[in-house]
C-alpha cells in the first residue's frame, strides 16, 4: 500500500507543527495519523538515499490503505517498508505490508490455490499426512497442504509428535500463525527433496574461503518466529556467526520444492522477507521439476522500486525474483552465475576482510557440476 506525500505531509501540511509547505526535522519524520487512534503511531527515521529500511512500528492496529480519504481497517501487527532519496523531500511513497488484512485466515491467502482443512485431532492429522505422503509418492498431489483451526496446544502437540522416537510422521515442515489458527505443512518428498538442499549447501560452502566459511554458521532448518507470531522453518539457512542470540534470523535462506509447488515456493519466499523484520536479506527458491528434469533457481530479495506518481518519481520496496536460472539435465549450462551478494549475508556485520559487496557469484561451471551430480544420483541419462 501507497502514501503519496510532499515532503512527509497530507497536501504539504507539515505533520509535526501544522503549518504549509514547512519540513520538519529530517531525522525523525511522523506521519498524521489517518484514523485519530491514539493507538497507533507511525514512525519514521531519517530516509537514506537507496536504501530500504523495514519497519515493526504499527503495534496494535495495522492498516491496509493510508491514501487521503479512505478508510483504515483496524488489524493487528504489520510491517511498513520506506524508501526514499536523500535529501530529496519532495517526492517519496510509504510501502505498507499488512499482516492482518481481513477476519479470514490471512496467512493462507498467500496460497490461494490450496484447499482449507478443519484441524479435528492430531490423531486425524496423522492419518491425513500419511495418506497425503502416500499420494505424494505416487506422483499424485500437491507437496502442501493448509489447516484451519490449529490451536497452540494442538501444534505443540504435533512437534511433540515429530520429535519421538516413534514418529510416524512423514518429513514435513510447518508454517503457522497462533493468532489465526492458520496453519501450511510442506511435504518433503523423496530422498531429492533432501538431496538437493543438502547439495546446494555443500556448493557454496565449497565456492567460500575457509577463512569466510567459519564466519558463516548454518541455521539448518531451525524455526524462527515474527512479531506477529507467525513461525516456519526453512530447508537450509545460514547467518552470521556473530549475529546472536539464537533468535536472531537467518540472512539467507533456501527452499526447496518439486514439481507442482513453484506458487507455494514463491509464497515461501515472501513470507521469510516479509516476516523476519529485515533480518533475512536473500531467499533463494529451488524447485525440482522430475517431469522435464530441470532445476529451477530464483534468488529473491527486497529491491528498490521506482514508480510515476503525482508528484513526479516516486521510490518504494518491492519483494520479488531478482535473478532466475533455469538449469537442464540434458543441456549444459553455460549461462550467467548465481549472485549471492556478500553484502547481504553479512548484514549487520562486518565483511570480512578481502571481500567485496558483490562477491559470492556460483559461477556457470559450479551450477553446471551442481546440477550434473543432482541428476546422476537420480539415474538420469547424462549429455557427454
Amino acid at each position: 500500500m501507497l502514501l503519496e506525500t510532499t515532503g512527509a505531509c497530507f497536501s504539504a501540511r507539515c505533520c509535526v507543527c501544522g503549518r504549509v509547505n514547512h519540513q520538519p526535522d529530517r531525522s525523525s519524520l511522523l506521519l498524521p495519523n489517518p484514523t485519530n487512534d491514539p493507538d497507533i503511531t507511525i514512525s519514521l527515521p531519517g530516509i537514506s538515499s537507496f536504501q530500504p529500511t523495514l519497519h515493526n512500528s504499527i503495534t496494535s492496529k495495522s492498516i491496509t490503505s493510508i491514501r487521503k480519504n479512505e478508510e483504515t481497517e483496524n488489524k493487528s501487527n504489520g510491517q511498513m517498508a520506506v524508501y526514499g532519496t536523500g535529501d530529496d523531500w519532495r517526492s517519496f511513497e510509504v510501502f505498507y505490508d499488512s499482516t492482518r488484512r481481513t477476519q479470514e485466515a490471512e496467512l493462507l491467502s498467500e496460497y490461494p490455490d490450496l484447499p482449507r482443512v478443519t484441524f479435528s485431532t492430531v490423531a486425524s492429522f496423522r492419518t491425513e499426512c500419511k495418506s497425503h505422503w502416500s499420494g505424494l509418492i505416487n506422483g499424485q498431489g500437491c507437496p502442501y497442504k493448509a489447516y484451519i483451526g490449529v490451536t497452540e496446544e494442538d501444534f505443540q502437540a504435533i512437534d511433540s509428535l515429530r520429535e519421538s522416537r516413534n514418529c510416524v510422521l512423514p518429513r514435513i515442515s510447518l508454517l503457522y500463525d497462533r493468532s489465526e489458527g492458520s496453519m501450511v505443512v510442506k511435504f518433503m518428498v523423496g530422498v531429492a527433496h533432501e538431496s538437493v538442499g543438502r547439495l546446494f549447501e555443500w556448493t557454496f560452502k565449497r565456492h567460500l574461503s575457509p577463512q569466510v566459511e567459519e564466519l558463516l554458521t548454518s541455521t539448518g532448518s531451525a524455526r524462527f518466529t515474527s512479531l506477529a507470531g507467525r513461525s516456519k522453518e526453512p530447508d537450509v539457512s545460514w547467518k552470521p556467526i556473530s549475529r546472536v542470540p539464537d533468535t536472531e534470523w537467518p540472512s539467507m535462506v533456501v527452499e526447496v520444492g518439486v514439481s507442482g509447488s513453484l506458487k507455494m515456493l514463491q509464497a515461501d519466499l515472501r513470507f521469510w522477507l516479509r516476516e523476519s523484520g529485515g533480518q533475512t536479506k536473500v531467499a533463494i527458491l529451488l524447485h525440482i521439476n522430475n517431469h522435464l528434469h530441470t532445476i529451477l533457481i530464483e534468488r529473491w530479495e527486497v529491491c528498490p522500486q521506482i514508480r510515476p506518481s503525482k508528484l513526479g518519481v516516486a521510490y518504494g520496496l518491492s519483494v520479488r525474483a531478482a535473478q532466475t536460472i533455469l538449469l537442464d539435465a540434458h543441456v549444459q549450462y553455460n549461462g550467467q552465475g548465481l549472485l549471492i551478494p556478500a553484502a547481504l549475508v553479512f548484514a549487520g556485520v562486518a565483511l570480512p576482510p578481502g571481500v567485496q559487496p558483490g562477491q559470492f557469484v556460483l559461477s556457470a561451471r559450479e551450477l553446471d557440476n551442481f546440477n550434473n551430480r543432482f541428476w546422476s544420483e537420480r539415474g538420469v541419462v547424462q549429455r557427454r
